[in-house]
């Protein structure tokens, strides 16, 4: 299969944390103080996104979880393997899983549709009635409404599947691609009481106001790192070596 955009499918994200729990503390207090670390304390969650995509990522991301080499991750509720994943979580309750919140099929050969719309009339879909390959193209063609929608379809859906999520984050970053899906995203935080994912960078390129007035569990992480596609399996110990050599208090 192929990438059709910029946007890497990755299995697993290394994510340096640092932020503030709440509005109110961010003049002060960093989130390593408000768990009792050192500020200067190198905080690291090894998180893998795409979960329910495939056979093959549902068994490497459970087999690492298991192991104690990844934290947590995050699973996609349109794809194929999402019953599979549901079903392991109800197995394994006690995984640190939340949802990968899915508006974008990125493979050229391998897609999916929306829950809350089926056929290609619909501001989620292409002609041919899937997802857009791009996070353009759900831009400039979905409305907001139709984003709140198929948030809320992903959710419940996740919940009638017997998943108690512990996060929300976005596949490709689409909610962070405009200000009204940003705010959409935030209020499903809100709405289902669920800490969101927010990277600061991503935020702040966008609409940096966005993140005022955030409250305590819209956690906002300072670096998100990941190997790309363009680095080929055999340097992927090496680059994963020299991130952890040298991160960043935070």
């Amino acid at each position: 299969m192929e990438k059709s955009n910029s946007f890497s499918l990755t299995v697993v994200l290394i994510m340096a944390l640092l932020g503030s729990l709440a509005s109110h503390a961010q003049a002060t207090h960093s989130i390593a103080q408000l768990l009792g670390f050192n500020p200067q304390a190198k905080l690291l969650i090894i998180h893998a996104d795409d979960i329910g995509m495939s056979h093959s990522v549902n068994q490497a991301t459970f087999a690492a979880m298991h192991q104690g080499s990844i934290n947590s991750g995050s699973i996609m509720v349109p794809c194929p393997w999402f019953p599979a994943a549901a079903a392991h979580y109800r197995a394994n309750p006690s995984l640190d899983l939340g949802l990968h919140l899915t508006l974008t099929a990125e493979w050229r050969d391998y897609k999916w549709s929306s829950l809350s719309a089926s056929g290609p009339a619909h501001g989620l879909h292409t002609d041919q009635g899937y997802q857009y390959s791009n996070v353009a193209d759900v831009v400039e063609n979905a409305s907001v409404n139709e984003v709140t929608a198929e948030l809320i379809a992903q959710i419940e859906a996740a919940y009638a599947a017997g998943i108690k999520p512990t996060h929300l984050d976005s596949h490709m970053g689409t909610l962070f691609a405009s200000p009204e899906f940003f705010a959409a995203y935030v209020a499903m935080g809100r709405k289902f009481k669920l800490p969101i994912l927010i990277p600061r960078q991503a935020i702040s390129e966008q609409a940096p106001h966005l993140l005022d007035g955030l409250r305590a569990n819209e956690i906002v992480v300072d670096r998100i790192h990941m190997a790309t596609p363009s680095l080929e399996a055999s340097q992927w110990s090496e680059f994963y070596d020299g991130l952890i050599t040298n991160l960043e208090p935070g």
